[in-house]
């Protein structure tokens, strides 16, 4: 009965919005993450640090204009700045090379390619020259960067 036929409104029923729609339990709710969003908003930020902006006027609004999403979706992936930068700085680090152990020669050319290649990634280089001077601003950041980059590195 509904409240227009003067009777009293009808007790919502039980229900389990997951198991509903068929969810599995624990699996995220909402539209899934776009790995297309993510590049965006990457590419954006090492177009703007690639301009000269310093990280510390580097805005998540700015950040989110020019990746054309909005500041909600970064926000729903990194809790700020120092955050996506993190991310970022990851993504750009290329894997290590793998070391077969076959013979000095044959190491020492994968190794020397790996330098080559990690040189030749040009957007990396300008992004690096610009936040290098600024990552004692941001100690997670340079953390990471140590940590990410130097110390694998060293132990080749």
């Amino acid at each position: 009965m509904s409240r227009q036929d003067g009777g009293t409104p009808a007790a919502p029923e039980p229900h389990d919005g997951a198991a509903a729609a068929g969810a599995v339990p624990g699996a995220r709710r909402g539209r899934p993450r776009s790995e297309g969003v993510e590049r965006a908003v990457f590419d954006a930020v090492v177009l703007l640090l690639g301009e000269g902006l310093p990280l510390a006027e580097l805005s998540i609004e700015r950040i989110a204009r020019t990746a054309g999403v909005g500041k909600a979706t970064i926000y729903r992936r990194w809790a700020g700045k120092e955050e996506l930068f993190v991310d970022l700085l990851r993504s750009l680090e290329a894997p290590d090379p793998v070391l077969t152990g076959a013979s000095v020669r044959d190491d020492l050319v994968v190794l020397l390619e790996s330098l080559r290649e990690r040189g030749v990634a040009k957007r990396t280089s300008g992004l690096l020259h610009n936040v290098f001077a600024q990552m004692q601003l941001y100690p997670k950041l340079w953390n990471v960067y140590h940590l990410t980059v130097i110390e694998p590195r060293r132990r080749l």
